[in-house]
């Protein structure tokens, strides 16, 4: 197992809690993609390159533990944003986790707080729903949309994350290498990026923060870990048709004509019964 030391270079780093300060950050080359690896304090929460690591095999394995008596977390990004399309982490298996630990696979836009995520966290969620999907939009009068739910753990076949983010709506998935999904969802809450350009991709494995001043954050009883064995993104220009935006489906009235309304690629279909044919 090799610990990631290459290419550390100073940035200001943009996250939707409030930070304080100059992070170090450290690129790693992992999946096809160049990641910067958070180093340093950050709003109460101690990250730190030793917290992450790539095995022989060439999976990603990141940990929240003490480093020097300090509960340290990881958080990676991607250093070259990739804008709207599909994104998907594959676990090696899913596992209870200390409720002061998430784990979050998600993507973000810096330029107005907007995001959509996939999260474990008993510590938000509750034990016995400590998963959640979200979408996070930052428009005036808009609200957060989201889902909890729960699977049963541990569960050691690989688990495949999905995260489809559109102009106009999303998609989620988890589903195990055995073919159960085990959980799917789709909003059609508008979560329009200020700047689509910059929304990338992120892996953060942390310790919760004690309240919403995010000044400090929860002390897990034990140290905790978790292993990404790939990750890919398909940009929306290569998505399948089907795939641009979710359909949303509206059901009319009781007392209503019989029609059907389609909302599909950004457009309304209203299908309604002419008459009843005997075939």
């Amino acid at each position: 197992m090799s610990r990631v030391t290459a290419g550390p270079a100073l940035y200001g780093f943009c996250r939707p809690y409030p930070l304080r300060g100059i992070l170090l950050m450290t690129d790693l080359k992992w999946s096809g993609t160049i990641w910067e690896i958070v180093n340093g304090k950050a709003a109460g929460a101690n990250y730190s390159s030793q917290c992450v690591t790539v095995t022989p095999e060439g999976f990603l394995k990141v940990e929240v533990k003490q480093i020097n008596g300090i509960w340290t977390s990881a958080e990676l990004r991607e250093k070259t944003p990739t804008g709207y399309g599909i994104r998907q982490w594959l676990l090696q298996g899913i596992h209870d986790l200390d409720p002061n630990v998430c784990l979050g696979l998600f993507a973000y836009a810096w330029q107005g707080n907007q995001e959509y995520d996939i999260e474990q966290c008993g510590g938000y969620f509750g034990k016995a729903t400590p998963w959640g999907f979200a979408a996070q939009p930052s428009k005036a009068g808009s609200t957060k949309d989201d889902v909890q739910f729960s699977t049963p753990m541990p569960n050691d076949n690989d688990v495949l994350c999905t995260l489809i983010w559109v102009p106009t709506g999303g998609n989620f998935k988890m589903q195990d290498s055995s073919g159960k999904i085990i959980k799917q969802w789709t909003t059609s809450k508008e979560v329009d990026a200020t700047n689509p350009a910059i929304v990338a991709s992120y892996i953060q494995f942390y310790t919760i923060p004690t309240d919403t001043t995010w000044k400090d954050f929860k002390k897990p009883a034990k140290a905790e870990s978790y292993v990404i064995k790939a990750f890919s993104f398909t940009p929306i220009g290569q998505m399948p048709p089907d795939l641009m935006i979710p359909p949303v489906v509206v059901v009319p009235p009781v007392d209503a004509p019989p029609e059907l309304t389609l909302m599909f690629n950004g457009k309304r279909f209203r299908i309604a019964l002419i008459e009843e044919v005997d075939l």
